[in-house]
């Protein structure tokens, strides 16, 4: 007897083929059968099942798998994954942008433990959290414990290795603290990260030069994992930030993911099809690198990325007290310099956000009315706000234009990443005004741009949520509807279903999604996110 019965849907399996009608079979945490209905309409019925589900015109697709996401921490505190669920997401994929949580060398290690924390700051999304591990396979002992909802892999980050053995200097590494990174790296690897991320616009990582990121790129290469990169530049440097990314990937030859591509700025809107074109070449020229874009025209990152790169070296608080380097800190933020570009050139202060500012008071306010409002210069106002709260107080930007967002996801290769949190429905989880990709990525690409827009076909969205993203993270038997395949499978309606979270009303679940099971366990049923955990697993 199977477990569960789907009978009459329309499958979407994850591969970009055609859709079919078919009955499929859930027992234990596979898929036991998956009998198509014949062209004449006849088909031989499976067997009894403990519960049937009539999904006549719904759509049964894998699970979704998020290949951009930063719940590192979110799930210790509240496993249930809600934000994630609601939307069919089954696997996150964590770590990313340069920051994990491990390794780092415990509350004795001084300084240096104390910077992997600071620098992870962001993730805990306003949350206290007990560091209770120190290597990366305890790290994922602990997560394991906690039982997630959701299946969680796992990159170390660039942020981690180097805040460890350097600190925040700003200089290359010696030979004995570059073995010493390559060192932490391969045991992490052993111990279960699926690859090693950087994240080339934040300190530590910014510190590093191309080298540096081929030495620790060739070991994720003789593991066969990922490198997935931030990389140095989204707006001006955009191009030349790509390049380096190509001849990480050439020079290392390892498997990579260029993380949430975007042509961030006024003056870069219209030029994401160069990007788009420079990944292509690369791809013909036999260099394994995709990447993965969220559907939305503004990012979440935290302020403090808006300074240039040495500040944060140096004992930073004191340099924003200072009059003088305040306003050559402005003249560099204005106007840029060869290699580095703040995300305030080209842009408006009214387009940045406050999202999390620790006690509520400015969140969901914008920078030049608050700016206004305090009688303050804006850039005065900045400094003044990161003295107050910190560099990684959160900021939304509406950066990007619609036109890019439609051009990236009809791309073939380029796959759907949330680049967020898993957080609760009710908002018990943190504070202030959280990006609503937490809450909306996955039906907003299904009800916006595949049923509204059409940009891309529903079997291509599905691919690029599935199937692709398996096949980078390299996941064993998911990613597609196929008998003996893992059980992760969400049940949508595909004429309702859509994000209904806003920049105004972030934490709002989606609608049209009517069931999701995780290894053959019913997360979400009837639309409603059920709220339990231990349905996920930890996959390396």
């Amino acid at each position: 007897m199977y477990d569960v019965l789907i009978t009459g849907v329309r499958v979407v399996d994850g591969t970009g083929g055609p859709s079919y009608t078919a009955d499929v079979a859930l027992r234990g945490d596979r898929i036991a059968a998956v009998r198509a209905v014949a062209s004449s309409g006849s088909w031989v019925p499976l067997g009894p099942a403990r519960e049937v589900i009539d999904a006549r015109g719904l759509v049964l697709a894998p699970g979704f798998i998020d290949i951009h996401n930063h719940s590192d921490l979110t799930l210790l505190v509240d496993p249930r994954a809600q934000s994630m669920v609601a939307q069919g997401v089954t696997t996150v994929v964590a770590g990313n942008c340069g920051f994990s949580v491990a390794p780092w060398p415990g509350p004795e290690g001084g300084p240096r433990a104390a910077i992997v924390r600071e620098d992870a700051a962001f993730l805990t999304c306003g949350m206290k959290i007990e560091w209770d591990w120190r290597t990366f396979g305890d790290y994922l002992d602990v997560l394991a414990s906690r039982g997630p909802a959701v299946n969680v892999v796992a990159v170390v980050g660039h942020a981690a290795l180097r805040g460890q053995v350097m600190g925040r200097a700003a200089r290359p590494p010696d030979d004995r603290e570059m073995a010493r990174m390559c060192s932490l790296l391969e045991d992490a690897l052993q111990q279960g990260a699926a690859g090693l991320s950087t994240g080339l616009i934040y300190y530590p990582s910014c510190y590093a030069r191309t080298e540096e990121l081929v030495a620790l790129a060739r070991v994720v290469a003789r593991h066969g994992k990922l490198y997935a990169t931030h990389i140095r530049g989204e707006g001006e440097t955009l191009l030349a930030a790509l390049g380096e990314a190509v001849r990480v990937a050439r020079t290392a030859r390892v498997c990579t993911q260029v993380s949430h591509l975007k042509a961030e700025s006024r003056p870069m809107w219209g030029k994401l099809e160069q990007a788009l074109a420079l990944l292509e070449r690369a791809r013909q020229e036999g260099i394994d690198i995709d990447c993965d874009q969220y559907p939305y025209t503004a990012y979440n990152t935290s302020l403090g990325s808006f300074l240039p790169p040495e500040v944060m070296e140096r004992d930073w608080r004191q340099l924003l007290s200072l009059r003088a380097e305040r306003q050559r800190l402005r003249q560099i933020m204005a106007s840029g310099r060869p290699n580095w570009t703040s995300s305030i050139k080209g842009m408006e202060w009214n387009d940045f956000v406050i999202d999390g500012s620790g006690d509520g008071a400015l969140d969901g306010r914008r920078l030049g009315e608050l700016a206004e409002a305090s009688g303050k210069d804006p850039f005065d106002f900045l400094f003044d706000l990161l003295l107050e709260f910190g560099p990684h107080l959160r900021v939304i930007g509406h950066a990007m234009c619609e036109a890019d967002v439609e051009l990236g996801l009809a791309q073939p290769e380029v796959m759907v990443g949330s680049d967020g949190f898993a957080l609760p429905l009710e908002g018990e989880l943190g504070n202030g005004f959280p990006h609503p990709r937490s809450f909306g990525t996955f039906p907003r690409v299904l009800g916006r741009y595949c049923r509204e827009k059409r940009v891309l076909t529903l079997e291509e969205a599905i691919r690029k949520m599935t199937w692709l993203p398996a096949r980078k993270v390299g996941l064993y038997r998911r990613g597609a509807i196929r008998e003996g395949w893992y059980a992760d499978l969400v049940l949508f309606d595909p004429t309702t279903v859509r994000d209904n979270a806003t920049f105004e009303r972030p934490r709002a679940q989606p609608s049209g999604v009517r069931s999701v099971w995780i290894n053959g366990r019913r997360v979400v049923e009837e639309g409603k996110v059920l709220g339990i955990t231990g349905t996920g697993r930890i996959l390396c």
